[in-house]
């Protein structure tokens, strides 16, 4: 026993590093449904589950992750989208927002964001539009969330799973729950 308490310290801080996060969802909820009008969602006909992605245009495996999106809507998990641009900081630090936050904020700003995301998730271009939504208070609820990187994945009980998750795979971690 004692050879194991001067360990203790790195196992606890190992755990919370690679375990996933679990939160209380009764805050979350709130906060979610204040976004709401502000989500890109993709419902599934048969829906048996609601996903909530932190996504960022820039980030290859929210790509890979897009580019799945009738196979997450055919097992039933409607995805609903935020936006967390991963540079969001350094581009407030310039005060005029560019790169990826100005595109995303673009998409979030037209009257389809759907086929804006669509297009900019194909690598296609998306004219500059402004409007007064503030992403940043998407940013803020991911980091609030423990969001580090994307795509982030908010399970219905309040889990985050960080990065990419097969279809399959998902739609078995939801089925455990």
């Amino acid at each position: 026993m004692k050879k194991v308490l001067p360990l203790l310290p790195i196992l606890i801080f190992l755990f919370a590093k690679f375990s996933y996060a679990n939160i209380n969802n009764d805050p979350i909820d709130a906060r979610l449904k204040n976004l709401a009008n502000e989500m890109i969602i993709y419902k599934a006909p048969k829906e048996k589950h609601v996903v909530t992605i932190f996504t960022d245009i820039s980030c290859g495996f929210c790509h890979k992750l897009h580019n799945k999106m009738k196979e997450y809507n055919d097992l039933g998990i409607t995805v609903q989208y935020l936006a967390f641009p991963r540079n969001w900081k350094e581009e407030a630090k310039e005060r005029e927002k560019k790169g990826a936050a100005k595109v995303m904020e673009s998409i979030w700003c037209t009257a389809d964001r759907k086929k804006s995301l669509d297009n900019a998730m194909k690598g296609e271009t998306i004219s500059p539009v402004s409007c007064e939504i503030d992403l940043g208070k998407h940013y803020n609820l991911g980091i609030e969330l423990g969001v580090q990187g994307t795509p982030s994945i908010l399970l219905e009980n309040g889990t985050i799973l960080a990065g990419y998750s097969v279809p399959e795979a998902l739609n078995r971690r939801l089925n455990q729950n």
